[in-house]
């Protein structure tokens, strides 16, 4: 506790430690007067007493009590009896000087008691304050704007990216969903940024719900009262999931809690198993989520999937685009399959020669991919 605390305890501890330069100036006076029986020229602090060098021998010649001694027995430490009066002086002055404390101690905790709720409420604004400037500097950080709210299940993303990527490396996600369109199913390349996609809707409606600014130009973002998704691979050899079983897992805990008031994200539907069993279970998933009524955004590779979104009611085929001239993902757009084939092409026409041959016949092998 500082010594301006009170003015009694400010005394105190000047009165203490005017008393500790008299304990050592009586401790060299007694040295400089015995100088003969001392085995060293400096005092010393020994359990906490002020103690001075004596030589065995000469025990007797000094007054004071032996407080401790050497290893070899050759030197005392001896607290000269002039030293003692003080220290017991000092001892007194360390009482006075805790119950102060205490009583200081006291005192400020019965004026918090009684400005109790006025604290609180004070600590209260400096949180809710706190948050503010926090969302302000976040926003400012990301470039952040603020969405529109709409009550019509209907989302829309203009030039959206990613919270985390920077911005001069992000190719902005032109994004919409709502209306007549309750789901889409996105296709592509691997590395092509479908779950980018989906991370990137996700986290900009999660952040609008939030009260925070969204990484977009523009944005009209219903809310949601769930938000479900399984993304990545939930392998746990500790819980004998194998990659197959961890999704499914997830995917029926996500078709329980949906809702129509739900936004459901699912990377690579119906991934990890035989490609003919995950088609259908692909499917069938499709088709629970139809039933729920939430609005819905999934990735797949099979074919047969995207042949469901293109004749099912309320679901769209989307893919991740890209430009021709820089190959770059340009993201959401819709889709003809001859277009995508068309799409294969202009890669193939950028890699050399001995892997162009390769490709492409892989892909008359793969006949309607």
């Amino acid at each position: 506790m500082d010594d301006y605390a009170s003015k009694e305890l400010g005394e105190i501890r000047k009165q203490v430690s005017r008393c500790e330069d008299q304990m050592k100036q009586k401790a060299e006076q007694t040295m400089r007067s015995h100088k003969e029986c001392m085995a060293d020229n400096y005092y010393t602090f020994r359990n906490g007493r002020l103690c001075i060098p004596v030589k065995k021998e000469y025990k007797l010649k000094v007054q004071g009590t032996v407080i401790d001694k050497s290893a070899t027995g050759n030197t005392l430490f001896m607290e000269p009896s002039e030293v003692s009066r003080y220290y017991e002086e000092m001892q007194l002055l360390k009482i006075s000087e805790e119950n102060e404390v205490y009583r200081i101690l006291y005192t400020l905790t019965a004026m918090v008691a009684e400005g109790g709720d006025i604290l609180e409420e004070n600590m209260a604004t400096i949180e809710k304050l706190d948050f503010i400037f926090s969302k302000g500097k976040l926003s400012a950080d990301l470039d952040g704007a603020e969405p529109s709210i709409n009550l019509d299940r209907r989302i829309v993303l203009k030039s959206a990216r990613h919270p985390l990527m920077e911005r001069g490396e992000n190719v902005p996600l032109q994004f919409e969903i709502g209306g007549d369109v309750h789901g889409i199913v996105v296709t592509g390349p691997n590395t092509g940024g479908k779950t980018v996609a989906l991370k990137t809707v996700m986290l900009n409606c999660l952040m609008a719900q939030c009260g925070l600014h969204v990484t977009c130009e523009e944005a009209d973002i219903c809310m949601n009262s769930a938000y479900l998704c399984d993304i990545g691979d939930g392998q746990n050899l500790t819980e004998n999931l194998s990659t197959f079983s961890a999704h499914i897992k997830n995917v029926l805990e996500v078709l329980q809690e949906a809702n129509g008031e739900s936004l459901v994200v699912l990377d690579e539907l119906g991934s990890g198993t035989d490609p003919v069993e995950g088609m259908g279970i692909a499917v069938a998933i499709l088709e629970e989520l139809k039933k729920s009524g939430c609005l819905f955004l999934v990735t797949t590779h099979y074919p047969e999937v995207k042949e469901y979104a293109k004749e099912a009611e309320h679901v769209v085929n989307a893919r991740m685009a890209f430009d021709r001239e820089t190959l770059r993902p340009t993201y959401f757009s819709i889709r003809t399959p001859a277009e995508q084939f068309s799409q294969r092409q202009d890669i193939l026409k950028n890699v050399k020669w001995e892997e162009y041959t390769k490709l492409q016949t892989c892909f008359q092998q793969l006949g309607s991919l």
